[in-house]
């Protein structure tokens, strides 16, 4: 009775063994199936290696883009930041002119101040300089009036020529801003008489036309 060829595939440690017995065909057959199968094998784990791969190399790609987008957006933000930080310079900038500008208005505001302040003192040493002339003309025309006076009392009755002792008989010979001239007799003797203007007169100017 023949044999049969028996394939044993055991395990020990970590090595694999067959045994083969019998014919050298079956042998090669069975020698051939294992081949096989551990090319299929390793074909599959190629395989599954290689998609493995795929991901890791997909996923890479993934994490490169976002790395990319992270990048351009720090770029963005960057660029936003610069931006602001240039907007924020000029208004500093114009914050700090503005603050020159209303400093120097500030400045010549006060000077304006000093010098109304100044020319109310100038004005006030003014009025009281004019109130002290006015005072003195007042002082002196008084004075005046009290020596005219004076002299009123001083001369006789006989020096005072009354109206009714002169004869307008001639025309008018001259006219001026206080009066006019003309031509009379008094006492039988031609002379010129000057009539004050009905408009201007007063005490004080007769006393000054006397």
């Amino acid at each position: 009775m023949k044999e049969e060829t028996i394939l044993r595939k055991g395990k020990q440690g970590e090595e694999n063994f067959y045994s083969i017995e019998k014919e050298p065909d079956i042998m090669m057959k069975q020698i051939q199936l294992l081949v096989e199968e551990e090319v299929e094998k390793r074909a599959k784990e190629a395989e599954k290696r290689a998609e493995e791969a795929e991901r890791k190399t997909q996923e890479a790609e993934m994490r490169a883009k976002e790395s990319d987008r992270k990048a351009e957006d720090e770029h963005r933000r960057a660029d936003e930041a610069v931006r602001r930080a240039e907007v924020g310079k000029k208004r500093a900038e114009d914050e700090h002119r503005r603050a020159k500008e209303a400093e120097r208005r500030a400045e010549e505001g006060e000077r304006r101040a000093e010098d109304e302040h100044r020319r109310a003192e100038e004005g006030s040493q003014i009025a009281e300089e004019a109130n002290r002339m006015a005072e003195e003309e007042r002082r002196r025309a008084e004075e005046a009036i009290t020596r005219i006076d004076l002299l009123r009392k001083a001369y006789d009755e006989q020096w005072v020529v009354r109206r009714e002792d002169i004869e307008l008989t001639g025309p008018e010979i001259g006219r001026g801003g206080w009066a006019t001239v003309s031509v009379a007799k008094f006492r039988g003797a031609q002379v010129a008489v000057k009539s004050i203007h009905n408009q201007i007169v007063s005490r004080h100017n007769e006393d000054l036309f006397l």
